[in-house]
C-alpha cells in the first residue's frame, strides 16, 4: 500500500524500519504480485492505522 500511495522508496524504507531485509524488500517491491487482491477499502493509509493506535513510544 505505500508503495501504491508513495513511492518504491519510501515502501523500502517503511519495511526497513521493521527489520525486513533489503533483500527480501528488493524482491517483494519489484516482483509480480502473488496474492488475491484483498478484500478490503483500499482508501486507508498505513499511516492512518499507526495514529489510530496512538502513541507508542517514550514514558
Amino acid at each position: 500500500m505505500v508503495q501504491k500511495q508513495m513511492s518504491t522508496r519510501a515502501a523500502a524504507a517503511y519495511l526497513a524500519t521493521y527489520g525486513v531485509p533489503m533483500h527480501v524488500s528488493v524482491r517483494v517491491l519489484t516482483g509480480p504480485n502473488k496474492r488475491p487482491p484483498a478484500q478490503h477499502e483500499d482508501g486507508t493509509f498505513w499511516f492512518e492505522i499507526i495514529r489510530a493506535a496512538g502513541m507508542t513510544y517514550g514514558g
